[in-house]
């Protein structure tokens, strides 16, 4: 399983890499949702190039909603198809695809009920998109005008509740480039084994959102992957041995985090406030009956053998 994020203290999870088996979860309360096995419409499962879960509060109407964003492959004629799950009537539905993604996009950050994905083009630029739950239409953010090599590493993340991007490149050097807001990222020789830290400053009153790079921090040596941040702002990365390190930019120390045994590449960060809060459908764990998982796994054979 998967975590997407969380909300008002529920857990969203998901299965990867098919998104069949879905589910909302109170760690405080031991109570959770299974949510009805999302469609594909008319496509076979292997058109299907990488399926993506969002997870966004709608606080009109006081629902917590489900995004499935499926991207197919290119010989399939469309790009990418959403379905969204609304707790409060129970059911999936389609909604419009109104963002350009020409390649695959990764997983939604959640930051602020708000779920955001970053998603690659062919000149190896970024661009970031994000889901308004009122109005269920995707919305595109302001390119942050980074360009990046092949073995350049981004991580989109919650810093401090803002949307942010993560950037290291290892053995390169940032400089700003002339004329537009950005930063490329080049070649340098000695130790630059630093992340910088991007983030979106969107605007209340409808003006146009922007991208600052807030700090850099480092070095931090032996970054196989960047994780996340802490909610104090602490960068937090992987190692080529499995270890999940934690930078504090404040007294500019990496600590080991002392997790042991985990399964590379298994480490995520997300934001999560225990609290009391129940939704429609909600059980404890343990009160299914093994009629409810027969059907659900007839479901779930019903779907991959489509």
């Amino acid at each position: 399983m998967q975590i997407v994020g969380s909300i008002n203290g529920i857990v969203c999870l998901n299965s990867p890499p098919l998104s069949v088996f879905l589910t909302l979860w109170n760690p405080a309360t031991k109570k959770y949702r299974y949510l009805p096995c999302p469609t594909l419409g008319n496509f076979p499962i292997d058109t299907v190039n990488i399926i993506s879960i969002g997870f966004a509060f709608d606080s009109v109407k006081n629902d917590y909603k489900v995004i499935r964003f499926v991207c197919f492959k290119k010989e399939v004629g469309i790009l990418a198809r959403a379905e969204v799950f609304s707790v409060n009537s129970g059911a999936w539905r389609e909604i419009k695809v109104d963002v350009d993604v020409t390649l695959a996009c990764n997983w939604a950050t959640v930051v602020k009920g708000v779920p955001y994905w970053m998603c690659h083009t062919q000149d190896i630029s970024v661009f970031f998109f994000r889901f308004d739950a009122v109005n269920e239409v995707f919305r595109q953010l302001p390119a942050p005008g980074i360009a990046a090599s092949n073995d350049t590493r981004l991580r989109a993340v919650n810093y401090k509740d803002s949307f942010a991007v993560l950037v290291y490149s290892p053995g390169r050097s940032p400089f700003t480039l002339d004329g537009f807001q950005g930063t490329c990222y080049t070649p340098m020789e000695g130790n630059t084994n630093y992340v910088d830290v991007w983030v979106m400053e969107e605007k209340d009153s409808g003006g146009e959102s922007s991208w600052s790079k807030k700090l850099t921090v480092g070095p931090i040596l032996g970054v196989e992957r960047l994780v996340g941040c802490s909610k104090n702002g602490e960068i937090v990365v992987e190692n080529s041995e499995g270890m999940l390190l934690v930078y504090d930019p404040s007294t500019e120390q990496v600590k080991n985090a002392g997790i042991t045994g985990a399964r590379a590449s298994s480490f995520l960060v997300c934001s999560y406030s225990e609290s009391l809060v129940s939704i429609r459908g909600f059980v404890r764990v343990g009160t299914l009956d093994e009629k409810f998982f027969k059907k659900f796994a007839r479901e779930d054979r019903n779907y991959r053998n489509r």
